[in-house]
């Protein structure tokens, strides 16, 4: 988890250098994977959220995909519990993706 973690970290740092908004967003969906493993909802949704966002300002078809994983989300915690994450996670997407990863490497 630890090497995945760092490696996911250094693939999103070349890939905001390189300005490859695509591989930055499909980045975001394996960490979600990986967080979602460990039950850390809220990097889960940061992470969609993100990629959700790349995808759209992109025109990916991939915008979708992000968003089914969201409402798959919403499903599997509740509506109540998902507003209250959603709450939290809101404008602090980035920092809580990044805060994690340099914690679990």
């Amino acid at each position: 988890m630890q090497k995945a973690a760092r490696y996911y970290e250094q693939a999103l740092d070349i890939l905001r250098e390189v300005n490859d908004f695509f591989g930055e967003g499909q980045t975001l969906l394996n960490i979600s994977l990986l967080y979602s493993e460990m039950h850390r909802n809220d990097v889960v949704l940061a992470s969609l959220l993100l990629a959700r966002e790349l995808f759209r300002n992109v025109q990916s078809l991939d915008y979708d995909r992000a968003q089914r994983q969201i409402e798959t989300l919403r499903e599997e915690i509740g509506e109540r519990s998902f507003a209250a994450l959603l709450r939290s996670v809101e404008s602090q997407e980035l920092q809580l993706v990044e805060q994690a990863l340099l914690m679990d490497t």
